[in-house]
């Protein structure tokens, strides 16, 4: 077979493993046997970058033993010389068709007398211009390496960009499918739960049902909760303080803790807020990647504010049911009125027990069923001051009209709730009933103490008493006719 032949055969079998690949390792690897095997070539290795290192453990041939021996980094001056070094630094096709006296490789000169390499050449393998690493094939022949072979090994480093790249993005949209699908489970408890602690253990559970999380716990006013099989570590590293939570921010930051049962993993935290208030912290242990990927770190941050949001609702609906109690149980009666229609909204227990109505009889009211002195249009204006600010409360006394056709004083105390989804009047009735039996009480002892003192006086002096008596009957009579009130 001859040497045309040979790179033909070689290119078709790398395209047929292109195809069929499933991993990048695997396809890498795969890539590098062909190029030893049917390439007929000495040696290869597949170096992807990260964090501005090659790593050559994917390798091929007489080299393949010595690839944990091997060094090239892009800030170490020192290690990035030679073919590799200089394709990864601009991205060029770089050869070396005889290494034996090169000062490139005077670092590796102990490798390369050992495994007798005389040729290298190198091509960088880029996605999108960004260069994520570099092919390097290696022969004991010198001068091996011609245009025809620089243009096979480019054509080659094409094709793989292509195949990880492929890779690479079906990966991730099945990382970012599997991540959405945790993250639609867990809005759709915070917008449904009603409870605190189901709400908590089951976004733990949500957002660990993603393959790539291994442990997501929520510290709590002092309770933990927690999903995933590294939990029973990540409870006592917290209890313990070695998971710090107390240096956790707003933003979702990587942390120094390395879960034992998850050697490969590393760990964050942010701080879960809603409105001006710190409710909890969520800790979320999972695959590295996670932590490099842009988008996952801001879904993560969204997810975090959508569930302080879920927190303080459910924060304040406690709050409001608290307070409510407390309204229901007041001795004043309490209304909420409707500005526009002036319809009873909402009437706490001791109102409708005063008027005689259920609550289902009352909503179908409006203010002017139980004030009888006042009608729609007096009312509207004597609180449209309210809406319109110049007051902050009216205040007056006047009457409630029961169910049955009585009625009791009242003093009314009207406010105005601007609330831009649902504005109402907030009415305070105080009853006034027991108030003015008392006033009756009062009066009628008073009027028994004056015919005391008068039966007192006229005992001694009955023409005295006599006058007396004469004098409030005009000065009553003469009240009458100004019009005076009782």
């Amino acid at each position: 077979m001859d040497t045309i032949e040979r790179y033909f055969k070689m290119l078709s079998e790398c395209n047929q493993i292109l195809l069929r690949a499933q991993d990048e390792r695997k396809l890498a690897q795969d890539i590098c046997d062909t190029i030893v095997e049917i390439g007929g070539f000495d040696s290869a290795f597949v170096g992807l970058l990260k964090d501005d290192k090659l790593n050559l453990e994917i390798a091929s041939g007489t080299l393949k033993p010595y690839a944990d021996k091997i060094k090239i980094e892009l800030g170490n001056s020192g290690y990035s010389t030679g073919a590799s070094g200089r394709a990864l630094k601009d991205g060029q096709t770089h050869i070396y068709n005889d290494v034996t006296y090169e000062k490139d490789y005077d670092l590796y000169r102990n490798i390369i007398n050992e495994t007798g390499l005389k040729a290298n050449m190198a091509v960088a393998i880029k996605v999108d211009e960004k260069i994520i690493g570099t092919i390097g094939v290696y022969s004991k022949v010198a001068g091996i390496f011609t245009d025809v072979e620089k243009k096979l090994f480019e054509e080659l480093a094409g094709d793989l960009a292509y195949g990880i790249s492929s890779i690479r993005t079906r990966k991730r949209m099945e990382t970012l499918n599997e991540m959405l699908k945790s993250i639609r489970m867990a809005n759709q408890r915070i917008a449904k739960e009603d409870k605190l602690e189901p709400l908590l253990e089951g976004f733990c559970e949500d957002l660990e049902s993603a393959k790539f999380y291994y442990g997501v716990s929520i510290f709590h006013e002092g309770k933990i909760y927690c999903a995933g099989d590294c939990c029973p570590v990540i409870k006592e590293s917290i209890e313990s303080g070695r998971i710090n939570l107390d240096k956790c921010s707003d933003d979702l930051q990587l942390i120094d803790y390395k879960c034992p049962i998850h050697p490969d993993s590393k760990s964050a935290c942010v701080k879960i807020r809603g409105g001006d208030r710190i409710y909890a912290t969520l800790f979320v242990c999972a695959e590295e990647k996670i932590f490099e990927d842009p988008d996952q770190i801001a879904l993560l941050k969204e997810l975090a504010g959508d569930l302080g949001v879920g927190i303080d609702r459910i924060s304040n609906r406690s709050d409001a049911l608290i307070f409510g109690n407390v309204i229901q149980k007041m001795s004043e009666g309490v209304h909420l009125i409707d500005p526009d229609t002036l319809k009873f909204k909402l009437v706490n227990t001791s109102a409708l027990k005063r008027l005689g109505y259920t609550l289902d009889e009352i909503k179908e009211m409006t203010v002017p069923d139980i004030k009888p002195e006042f009608t729609f249009d007096q009312l509207k204006e004597m609180l449209e001051p309210l809406r319109r600010h110049e007051k902050d409360y009216v205040q007056f006394e006047t009457v409630h009209k029961r169910k049955d056709g009585t009625t009791y004083p009242v003093t009314l105390s009207v406010f105005y709730n601007e609330d831009p989804v649902n504005p109402s009047y907030i009415a305070i009735a105080t009853d006034l009933s027991g108030i003015r039996r008392m006033e009756f009480k009062i009066n009628s002892l008073v009027d028994a103490l004056v015919v005391a003192l008068s039966d007192m006086v006229e005992v001694k002096d009955p023409y005295t008493a006599g006058h007396q008596r004469r004098v409030s009957m005009l000065a009553v009579r003469i009240a009458k006719e100004m019009g005076l009130k009782d």
